[in-house]
């Protein structure tokens, strides 16, 4: 190996946890293994060391702050309680899991090798500061029992930070349950929500177990909980004080061991002014909050969740994807994103399925990928004039290949002439190599 490789410090106390851990490293990047704090800093002062693995324990202990050329990744045995999330770690592993090796060699991944951002907190991805404090309180919330009340806009990952959650605490083994009480059919509400006995109701040809039963030893999540009527609302307040319910058409009362993780796109106070949601239920299930930021307040995430969906879009089609130039890439970043986080992940799909994420042609793509008409309300005489060159330059440009000789040509107008128009109306094309006649 050559001795600019770049080296991983495996810096776990455990032996046991270190031969775990061995097999699933990358196979191209080699690594020196520390059990002690005073090991693990004499192998980064003396070796190329790029990536750091380190237990709950050391990592803290090697203060690694100022070290933002490390790749840091905290690993954990996963039958125990997850440890607080440090903020200078890129990822947590669980070497338990199921895609241990996949997540930890993905963490791992050298910087150029067009590696997608790992997920920092279950499914989730960012590194902005509010991000980073939304995902410490996922762990923190995890540790307790307690009921949770999840708020943000549509779109903005509620369900999944729900499901992080339930991974991250002791209920991890146990069931994720989730009801949408809007999806149900009006008049199975309560059936789906707490199931019926056989002859309930006209159709109910069999017993039904319904999700709360279901969920009997792990988690239930209730997506727009304000959905539910009143009367729903209050037999759920039961099952909140009781931990007991009743199937519909039976006498038999069910005891249920459920954590209870609810989620509204709503402002709890005018819910409760409108009368949408019983207030003693909201404080049943308000014990824990948890507010998502709406992805117009989270920075640079815009770009990192744009090549976190472009690699699953790859991984999927099975197609290389093109590069998005800084044109696009700032087109995305001064978008609202009205829809959040799922709304950039459907414009990602069309960027790739549809679009050349590579052309120059902003306003194409922005009514492509955004679908956001460059149409506007009648203006002055001078910005429709603009509007409408801008569609004749931009034909221009695809009939000639972007060659901007001849596009000025066929307008009949000089060469410098169409340049400046084009930065008049935003126009971005990519040029070409020059050729006779450019």
């Amino acid at each position: 190996m050559a001795k600019d490789d770049p080296w991983i410090l495996v810096a776990v106390a455990g032996a046991s946890l270190r031969r775990r851990i061995k097999p699933l490293l990358p196979r191209f990047r080699p690594a020196l293994f520390a059990g002690t704090l005073e090991g693990a800093r004499d192998i980064l002062r003396h070796n190329p060391v790029t990536a750091v693995v380190a237990d709950p324990l050391l990592f803290p202990l090697l203060r690694l702050e100022n070290r933002r050329d490390l790749q840091a990744v905290v690993i954990f045995n996963g039958d125990r309680e997850p440890p607080t999330f440090p903020a200078t770690a890129a990822a947590l592993v669980s070497i338990s899991a199921p895609d241990a090796r996949s997540t930890l060699q993905r963490a791992l991944a050298p910087p150029d090798a067009g590696n997608r951002p790992v997920p920092a907190c279950g499914e989730m991805v960012g590194s902005s500061a509010v991000m980073r404090q939304v995902f410490a309180r996922i762990r923190r919330i995890a540790r307790s029992d307690n009921n949770v009340l999840i708020q943000g806009e549509t779109g903005t990952g509620k369900e999944l930070a729900a499901r992080a959650i339930h991974r991250y605490s002791t209920r991890r083994r146990g069931p994720f349950i989730i009801f949408h009480g809007a999806d149900a059919p009006p008049g199975l509400v309560e059936s789906e929500l707490f199931g019926h006995r056989r002859g309930a109701f006209t159709g109910a040809c069999q017993d039904h177990r319904g999700r709360l039963e279901t969920a009997h030893g792990g988690t239930l999540f209730l997506d727009d909980i304000d959905t539910l009527n009143l009367d729903l609302q209050a037999k759920l307040l039961r099952v909140l004080q009781d931990r007991e319910f009743q199937r519909l058409g039976d006498d038999r009362r069910i005891r249920v061991d459920v954590r209870f993780i609810a989620a509204t796109n709503r402002d709890p106070a005018k819910m409760l002014e409108g009368g949408a949601l019983r207030q003693d239920l909201y404080y049943r299930l308000n014990v824990l909050p948890l507010w998502l930021p709406p992805l117009r307040e989270r920075g640079d995430d815009v770009a990192r969740l744009t090549d976190y969906f472009t690699a699953k879009w790859s991984e999927r089609t099975g197609r290389r994807p093109k590069p998005i130039t800084r044109a696009v890439r700032r087109l995305l970043a001064e978008y609202r994103w009205p829809g959040n986080v799922r709304e950039l992940c459907n414009a990602v799909e069309r960027l790739h399925t549809l679009c050349d994420p590579a052309s120059g042609d902003v306003q194409a793509l922005r009514e492509a990928v955004l679908c956001e008409s460059s149409e506007e309300p009648i203006g002055s005489l001078r910005t429709e004039r603009i509007k409408s060159e801008a569609r004749l330059i931009r034909r221009a440009l695809a009939k000639t290949g972007g060659n901007r000789t001849r596009a000025a040509a066929l307008l009949g107008i000089h060469r410098n002439t169409l340049r400046e128009k084009m930065m008049a109306a935003g126009i971005i094309y990519p040029r070409r190599r020059k050729a006779a006649g450019d």
